[in-house]
């Protein structure tokens, strides 16, 4: 389902609401176990919201481009940490300055993902993808007005295919959420997303759900049109943490006196959650020491001896 749109004329809203919703606005915006989260704890997303009429007239420049190198494989060798792992960072600086779409990576293999594809904007230590924005400059201009960004662009996933089920580095637990804004929305909800034991389905665009990626999620398409939405990862502003905290301490304070309380089974916090994370960032490091070794070869690593210097820690 694709909206038509007519933005040639209209000034695009730039100024995004910082005000923050307190302890007493947040009794009924947390979803299933602090899986979900209800889009008004974060106010100062809704201007990509109010603004969807710009960004479908601009995703559709985004569509007409091509997948950059696709014999490359893109983006499936990368673990999927988006913004602490060396070689996501070298990867976007690699890819900044390439128009178009990525394959993106596979989740359980290492082969790329055919159906799944980026089309990215930012992040935050990589900066804007140059010639990407030039596709989506007000888009842009959006973005640069909105604090805590750290991952942004589209997201598109084939018909009749899907991303299986994985677990992210962006949630609660690493004082970050994602957020997806429906835009291409295939019709009859054939098009949705699974967070633990709950599912969103796709009805409109317009759509804005918020999660915790840090659970067991996949999502998926069977219609036969593709599905577009618009992510951020961003952070989340101190002045709902504390907001929420000081609600979840309530909550397992008045679960406790009941009997009940605790996450579910597949809680983000699990020890082999830890140690999956401590893997691929173990793998990272590795990664960019030998980096690093072979840059200090090809310089010339004898002048290195000769200062007396070496490795920074």
């Amino acid at each position: 389902m694709m909206m038509e749109t007519k933005v040639e004329n209209r000034e695009v809203e730039t100024k995004p609401t910082l005000n923050w919703p307190n302890k007493n606005e947040l009794k009924d915006k947390t979803i299933d176990n602090l899986k979900f989260y209800h889009p008004e704890l974060f106010p100062h997303l809704d201007i990509l919201r109010r603004n969807l009429d710009v960004i479908l007239e601009e995703l559709k420049s985004a569509r007409l481009t091509k997948i950059v190198k696709p014999e490359e494989e893109n983006g499936s060798k990368l673990s999927g940490v988006w913004c602490e792992d060396k070689a996501m960072e070298e990867f976007y600086n690699k890819t900044k300055q390439e128009e178009g779409w990525l394959h993106w990576w596979s989740v359980n293999n290492d082969q790329p993902n055919q159906d799944w594809t980026i089309f990215g904007l930012y992040t935050h230590k990589g900066g804007y993808m140059d010639e990407n924005c030039k596709k989506c400059p007000k888009t842009k201009q959006i973005l640069t007005q909105i604090p805590g960004i750290r991952v942004a662009g589209f997201s598109r996933i084939q018909p009749k295919s899907g991303i299986d089920t994985h677990k992210g580095f962006t949630g609660r637990k690493y004082g970050s959420l994602a957020w997806h804004l429906g835009l291409i929305i295939p019709p009859n909800g054939d098009a949705w997303l699974t967070c633990g034991s709950d599912t969103h389905r796709w009805q409109k665009p317009g759509e804005v759900i918020v999660f915790d990626d840090t659970f067991p999620h996949s999502a998926w398409n069977s219609a036969e049109s593709e599905r577009i939405i618009f992510y951020i990862d961003f952070m989340i502003p101190k002045e709902v943490e504390e907001a929420l905290r000081e609600m979840e301490t309530n909550s397992d304070e008045e679960e406790g006196k009941k009997g009940g309380g605790g996450r579910d089974e597949d809680d983000s916090d699990s020890s082999d959650f830890d140690e999956e994370f401590a893997k691929w960032m173990a793998a990272a490091l590795v990664s960019q020491k030998r980096a690093n070794e072979k840059n200090k070869s090809s310089s010339g690593g004898n002048n290195e001896g000769k200062k007396g210097g070496g490795e920074n820690e």
